[in-house]
């Protein structure tokens, strides 16, 4: 009686069943259940935190890929000559590519019906109107305030 590979393996919480880490089952004809140690996580456990680490590797490069998607628009947008309709078009390609942990933290949009203005977000700045000084003053170091 020899396990057949390196695969780890994990007994069930009652410990009657044993799963190698792809999940597949293992029989006590191939490995003595009992040579796995008590602190060993059970199946259950190695599965959920498994199904986690999937999940969250999977939304990172989920916002890794809408990172890209929101470079590419400010590089698009950067000149100012776009035209409104390809703003609207980003607009709503860029809503749509938005992921669900990045959509949380969008103010004013808990809802997806919600589809907030974000072109602002890409336009770029106007130049600012710079007030000119009418008053000239010419400065003496010797007359008093």
């Amino acid at each position: 009686m020899s396990w057949k590979t390196d695969a780890a393996v994990f007994l069930s919480e009652d410990r009657t069943q044993a799963f190698d880490e792809f999940g597949e089952p293992v029989t006590p004809d191939e490995l003595d259940f009992d040579m796995i140690p008590e602190n060993t996580p059970t199946w259950e456990q190695w599965r959920d935190a498994n199904t986690e680490k999937k999940e969250l590797t999977q939304e990172r490069q989920d916002i890794l890929d809408f990172q890209e998607k929101i470079d590419a628009a400010r590089e698009k947008t950067a000149d100012g000559k776009i035209s409104e309709q390809e703003l609207d078009d980003l607009d709503a390609d860029l809503l749509e590519a938005m992921p669900k942990s990045v959509r949380a933290h969008v103010p004013d949009l808990d809802d997806p019906q919600d589809t907030p203005e974000l072109k602002s977000h890409f336009q770029p700045m106007a130049n600012p109107v710079r007030p000119q000084n009418d008053r000239t003053a010419t400065f003496d170091a010797n007359v008093p305030g």
